[in-house]
């Protein structure tokens, strides 16, 4: 009885053991935006988050509400970062996901700069709905210059949502 238990002991503490040496998203800071962005979203684990027609429409409302609160720190951030876009990855993403974070939160989306972008691929399922297709391009506004946007929408491309 106690023998076939064994295996099933070594095989966990094997597995311990070998856990601090991989670097997993978890030994990094989770502020750091660098990774947030170089990590896709997680396959295998929860699929991105999708919302409703309606969802969309508070979620856009209460993001606008609170990014319209920080505009002139975000616009000071894009000033400052001008075209560059690895400046925008790393000041501005990570400050509008900072701002953006309790309102993700409170919608089921990652508090970070993945849930800024998950939230954006489940609005893009709404784009058709003349109220959605402004409120995100308001939103967008906020932390994307419109030279950065495509190629940001272009870095995100496989995170579905935009058919």
């Amino acid at each position: 009885h106690t023998h076939a238990r064994a295996p099933h002991t070594h095989a966990h503490t094997h597995a311990r053991a070998l856990r601090p040496r991989c670097h997993t998203a978890a030994s990094f800071p989770a502020s750091s935006p660098l990774l947030a962005m170089a990590t896709p979203a997680p396959t295998g684990f929860a699929p991105p988050k999708t919302c409703t027609l309606d969802e969309a429409k508070v979620i856009l409302t209460d993001v606008n509400a609170v990014l319209a609160q920080n505009k002139a720190m975000l616009d000071g951030i894009k000033v400052q970062a001008g075209q560059d876009v690895m400046m925008v990855m790393m000041m501005l993403l990570p400050q509008a996901a900072q701002v953006m974070g309790p309102t993700l939160s409170k919608h089921g989306f990652p508090a970070d700069p993945s849930g800024v972008f998950n939230l954006i691929a489940a609005l893009a399922a709404h784009k058709e709905d003349a109220e959605v297709a402004d409120k995100l391009a308001t939103m967008k506004a906020a932390f994307m210059t419109p030279e950065l946007e495509p190629m940001l929408t272009a870095m995100l491309g496989g995170m579905g949502g935009a058919q």
